[in-house]
């Protein structure tokens, strides 16, 4: 019931809009067909490390793992990566695979924002922070 509430909490942050945005972006970050997301996450490959950590995160094809989400995204957001930006943020924000930490999710959500991720910026603006 945990992760329901904090689902809840942070879709009203980012709105429905970026919800339905959030999913497409998962779809999006696909690796080439050739390559398992694990082996281009591994060769730096940032779109591979963003999907991997989204796979982490839902538990699909491996076992759920915030920890290990959170660290895929952080490879691929220090790669300058707005989607895994974003993706850390929201696990800052929730308190998923590392502990809650509003200056941690707004620093993500800005670095995102400033790169024109319209979800980031539309969460900024909704947590009352600049972007």
């Amino acid at each position: 019931m945990r992760i329901k509430q904090e689902q809840s909490k942070w879709q009203e942050v980012i709105g429905t809009a970026g919800v339905l945005v959030y999913f497409y972006l998962i779809i999006l970050s696909g690796c080439q067909d050739d390559q398992s997301p694990h082996k281009a996450a591994e060769q730096e490959n940032a779109d591979a490390q963003n999907k991997l950590g989204l796979m982490y995160y839902h538990g699909e094809g491996v076992t759920q793992d915030y920890t290990q989400a959170v660290l895929m995204f952080r490879k691929a957001a220090e790669q300058e990566h707005a989607e895994s930006q974003f993706n850390l943020g929201t696990m800052y924000y929730n308190g998923e695979g590392v502990q809650k930490d509003h200056t941690q999710a707004v620093k993500w959500l800005r670095k995102a924002a400033r790169q024109g991720l319209k979800e980031a910026q539309q969460a900024l603006n909704n947590l009352g922070e600049s972007p």
